[in-house]
C-alpha cells in the first residue's frame, strides 16, 4: 500500500485498474477509494461485484464473495 500512495498518481492508477479489472476496467471513483484505502485516508472500500479492498498489514487485500 505504501508503495502505490508513493508512486507517481498515472501510475497508481493504472496498477489499480489492471489489479481489479475482470470484465470491465474500474471507473475513476473506484480507483479513487482504493487510493485512498492505501494512502490510510480509509479502512476498506467496496470495488463493485461484491468485491472489496482492504488494508491488512499495510498491504491490499481484494475480498471476493463467497461462491
Amino acid at each position: 500500500a505504501a508503495a502505490l500512495s508513493a508512486a507517481p498518481s498515472p501510475l497508481a492508477r493504472r496498477a489499480i485498474r489492471r489489479w481489479l479489472a475482470e470484465e470491465h476496467p474500474p471507473d475513476a471513483a473506484t480507483i479513487d477509494r482504493v487510493l485512498a484505502v492505501a494512502a490510510k485516508t480509509r479502512r476498506a472500500c467496496d470495488v463493485g461485484g461484491g468485491r472489496r479492498v482492504r488494508r491488512s498489514a499495510g498491504r491490499l487485500v481484494l475480498e471476493t464473495p463467497d461462491p
